[in-house]
C-alpha cells in the first residue's frame, strides 16, 4: 500500500514539473523565436537557473512608479543633451541657426522614433522570457535584439539620407538656413543605428528590473555631452559643428555604458550565430517593425507641424525648436510610461499572472494621471526662467509661452497612448498601436494643424498639434483595457 502510494506521489510530481515546463514553452513562444534548447555557442551552458523576474511580486504602482522614474531620468538625460544643444547654438544670438536646428531637430526625431519602437520590441521580447525563468533564451533574445536594432536602423539610414535636402525643402528651410541644417545632419545623423543599439540596451536592462543601470546609460552619455560640447562650440569655433559633433559623441557613449552593464554586468549575451539570429528575426519583427512604425507616426506628424509653423518665419520655427526640446524634458517622465510598464506587464504575461498583468496597465493609467499633472504644474512655474534662459526675439518668447500654457498639458493624452501601447506590444497586439497612433499623426494631426493655422496663426498651429490627442488617446487606453487577459 505504502509503494503504491509513493509511486503515486512521484507521477503526480512528474506531472506538475511538465505542466510547468509546458507552461513555460507556451509563454516562450508567444512572442519570441523557437528554442532548440541547444547550449549556446562559445562553450556557455545553457543555464536553468532563474533570472530575477522582480515584478512577480509586490506592489505594481511601486514597480511603476520606480522604473518610471529612473527610466525617466535616463530618457531625459537623452533630450537634455538635444536641449543643451539648442541653449548653447542659441547663445550665439542667430536666429537662423536657431530656425536650422529646428528644422534638423524635426529629422532626427526620426532615429529617436525608431530607438524607442526598438526598445519596446525588446522589452517584448526579453521581459516574457526572464518572467518564464528561460535565462537561455532571454539571453539569446537580448543579443538578438540589439544587433537586430543596429542593422534596422541602418536601413532606415540608407532610407532617409538621400532625401534629406529634399525634406527640408518641403519643411519650408530656405538658404542659409537649410545650409545649416543639412550640414548638422549629415553629422549627427549616421549615428542612427547607434541610437537604436543604445535603448535597445537600455530596454535589456530594464527588462530584468535593472533600473539603475538602465538609467545610467543616457545619463552618463548625456553629461559627457554636455561637457564637450561647450568646448566645441564656443572655444574651438566649431559652432553648429562642434554641437552635432558633441551628440555624435553622446550616442557612442551610450552605447559604450549599455554594453557594459548588458556584458559585463548581468552576462546577457550569447555569441549570435546565423542560424539563432534568423530564427528570432522573424519575432522580434512581428513586434519590432509595428512598434517602429507606431513610433514613426510622431516625427511625421512634426514633420507637417513644422512646414505649417515656417509659414510663420524663422521667428516662429525657433520657437518650435526651443518648445520641441523643452517639452520631451519635462515630460520624459510620460515618455518612459511605456517602457516602464511594458517589463512589468511582459513578466506577469510570461508568468500568466493576469490578474497584475491587470493592475500593472491600470496602475500605469492612474501614474500617468499624477505625472502630468506634476510636470506640467512644473513647467508653468519655470516658464520664466526658461525663457531667460534663451536668446530669442519677442515673438519667439510669445510663442514658446504660449506652448508652455496651452500645448504641453495636452501631454495627458498623450501618456494615455504611451501606456496603451506598451500593453498592445507586450500581448502580442501591436498592428492595433501602429494603426492607433498613425491615425492620430493623419487624421488627428494634418487636418487639425491646418485649420489652426489659417484661422489662428502661429498660436493655432501650436495647439492643433496635439489636439487629436483628446480623441486617440482615451480610445487606445479603452481598446487596449479590453485586450487584457482576465485571471482563471
Amino acid at each position: 500500500m505504502k509503494r503504491r502510494q509513493r509511486r503515486r506521489s512521484r507521477r503526480n510530481r512528474a506531472t506538475t514539473e511538465a505542466q510547468s515546463v509546458a507552461r513555460q514553452s507556451l509563454t516562450g513562444t508567444l512572442l519570441v523565436g523557437p528554442t532548440d534548447g541547444a547550449a549556446p555557442a562559445g562553450g556557455m551552458p545553457a543555464a536553468t537557473h532563474r533570472p530575477p523576474a522582480r515584478f512577480l511580486t509586490g506592489s505594481t504602482m511601486r514597480h511603476i512608479l520606480i522604473m518610471t522614474g529612473t527610466s525617466a531620468i535616463g530618457l531625459m538625460c537623452v533630450f537634455l543633451g538635444e536641449l543643451a544643444s539648442v541653449f548653447f547654438l542659441g547663445r550665439l544670438q542667430d536666429v537662423e541657426i536657431l530656425a536650422a536646428i529646428g528644422y534638423a531637430i524635426s529629422i532626427i526625431f526620426f532615429p529617436n522614433a525608431v530607438g524607442i519602437g526598438l526598445s519596446i520590441a525588446t522589452t517584448a521580447a526579453v521581459a516574457p522570457a526572464v518572467g518564464a525563468g528561460d535565462l537561455p533564451r532571454a539571453k539569446r533574445l537580448a543579443t538578438h535584439a540589439v544587433l537586430f536594432a543596429g542593422f534596422l536602423g541602418l536601413i532606415l539610414l540608407a532610407l532617409l539620407w538621400p532625401s534629406l535636402g529634399a525634406l527640408l525643402s518641403l519643411m519650408g528651410a530656405k538658404e542659409r538656413t537649410h545650409a545649416l541644417a543639412l550640414h548638422y545632419l549629415q553629422i549627427a545623423l549616421p549615428v542612427m543605428p547607434l541610437t537604436a543599439m543604445g535603448m535597445s540596451l537600455m530596454a535589456v536592462l530594464r527588462s530584468l528590473g535593472d533600473a539603475r543601470r538602465s538609467m545610467n546609460v543616457p545619463v552618463i552619455s548625456s553629461l559627457f555631452q554636455l561637457a564637450v560640447e561647450p568646448v566645441l562650440i564656443f572655444w574651438l569655433g566649431l559652432g553648429m559643428t562642434g554641437g552635432a559633433i558633441g551628440l555624435v559623441l553622446g550616442r557612442v557613449g551610450m552605447v559604450a555604458v549599455g554594453l557594459w552593464g548588458a556584458i559585463v554586468v548581468h552576462r546577457m549575451y550569447m555569441r549570435p550565430t546565423r542560424a539563432h539570429f534568423l530564427a528570432d528575426v522573424p519575432s522580434l519583427s512581428r513586434v519590432g517593425v509595428p512598434a517602429v512604425a507606431t513610433n514613426l507616426a510622431t516625427p511625421f506628424a512634426n514633420l507637417f507641424a513644422t512646414a505649417m509653423v515656417a509659414k510663420f518665419g524663422d521667428d516662429a520655427v525657433a520657437a518650435w525648436a526651443i518648445a520641441g526640446r523643452i517639452a520631451p524634458v519635462a515630460f520624459g517622465i510620460v515618455f518612459s510610461l511605456s517602457g516602464a510598464v511594458g517589463p512589468i506587464i511582459g513578466q506577469n504575461f510570461g508568468a500568466r499572472a493576469y490578474d497584475r498583468v491587470r493592475t500593472g496597465y491600470l496602475d500605469g493609467l492612474k501614474a500617468n494621471l499624477l505625472l502630468c499633472a506634476v510636470a506640467t504644474i512644473a513647467l508653468i512655474v519655470l516658464e520664466p526662467i526658461i525663457i531667460r534662459a534663451f536668446s530669442v526675439t519677442a515673438r519667439t518668447e510669445e510663442l514658446v509661452r504660449f506652448y508652455c500654457f496651452y500645448v504641453a498639458p495636452q501631454f495627458h493624452f498623450v501618456g494615455l497612448m504611451f501606456v496603451a501601447n506598451a500593453a498592445f506590444n507586450v500581448l502580442g497586439r501591436a498592428h492595433y498601436a501602429t494603426a492607433l497612433n498613425w491615425a492620430r499623426a493623419t487624421l488627428g494631426t494634418i487636418p487639425l494643424v491646418w485649420l489652426g493655422g489659417h484661422f489662428a496663426g502661429a498660436e493655432g498651429a501650436f495647439f492643433a498639434s496635439s489636439a487629436g490627442g483628446f480623441v486617440f488617446g482615451p480610445l487606445a487606453a479603452w481598446i487596449a483595457y479590453k485586450f487584457l487577459p482576465r485571471p482563471a
